[in-house]
């Protein structure tokens, strides 16, 4: 049996958070495209400041921190699923996990991740207030920002996109990379079951066993944001944490909070 434990020092959320639960996870298609810019800045669109794609990262340089936050912002447009097919750059109601890894020069620099309507009401699904859970303070550490949201309205003509006219301390780049949106949806045992009642002990014992394999055991509090959960493996074998995540809230909100084991 085996104990991990997962420190927790740069998820300042942790210090909000009421409860938390671990889901295995089931995840769609990457509906962005090019999201590693590996085929450079193709279907991508810039406006403002200086903004390229520099060895295989997306680049915002001079950012003048001065106007309106969309003002600085690269963006790629997609489609609803309301057609009924199941296109590759297609959302549709549900719920989705976005992520990005970001990084700055120097200091901190704000941004606004977007997605949502083109035009209209310009509505979207995570809110660019600050403490929002689509407003993220990056800093010079590469690291993976991520947030799970409901779809519950899509729009004819939708783009996910990166507002980052914000005003900062100090003059720095900001590079984003590796941008994936992805709808997910918890694995169920239930799945591959039919709807008769037969069944036998060993099946529910089975069943039991799985879904008791690593629970939370302990939950450790120190100052600030130094903060740990124990994970505990109930089995003899290793288990891979990739497949899993934490979700979390802040004082009874909507679980908007993802983190992800990597």
């Amino acid at each position: 049996m085996k104990y991990f434990y997962i420190a927790i020092f740069l998820f300042s959320f942790i210090s909000k958070i009421v409860h938390v639960q671990a889901q295995n996870i089931v995840y769609g298609e990457n509906i962005v495209l090019n999201g590693d810019f590996s085929s450079g800045d193709s279907l991508w669109t810039f406006e403002g400041a200086d903004i390229s794609v520099t060895d295989g990262e997306l680049v915002f340089g001079n950012i003048p921190g001065a106007g309106n936050s969309w003002e600085v912002q690269a963006y790629q447009f997609f489609t609803s699923g309301t057609d009924g097919i199941n296109n590759k750059d297609s959302i549709y109601v549900g719920t989705y996990e976005v992520s990005f890894d970001a990084r700055t020069t120097t200091g901190t620099q704000e941004l606004h991740l977007f997605i949502g309507e083109v035009g209209g009401g310009w509505d979207r699904y995570l809110s660019p207030d600050p403490g929002g859970n689509g407003r993220f303070t990056v800093d010079t550490e590469m690291k993976t920002y991520s947030v799970a949201f409901a779809v519950d309205q899509v729009w004819a003509k939708m783009r996910i996109g990166f507002e980052v006219n914000y005003p900062a301390d100090t003059a720095s780049d900001l590079f984003v990379d590796n941008i994936q949106l992805r709808r997910y949806s918890e694995a169920s045992d239930s799945d591959d079951s039919d709807d008769s009642d037969d069944s036998d002990d060993s099946d529910d014992s089975d069943d039991q066993e799985k879904n008791t394999q690593i629970f939370f055991s302990e939950y450790i509090e120190g100052g600030g944001n130094n903060k740990a959960f124990e994970i505990f493996n109930s089995t003899k074998d290793d288990i891979d944490l990739g497949n899993y995540i934490v979700l979390g809230n802040y004082n009874g909100n909507p679980f908007n909070d993802t983190l992800r084991f990597t």
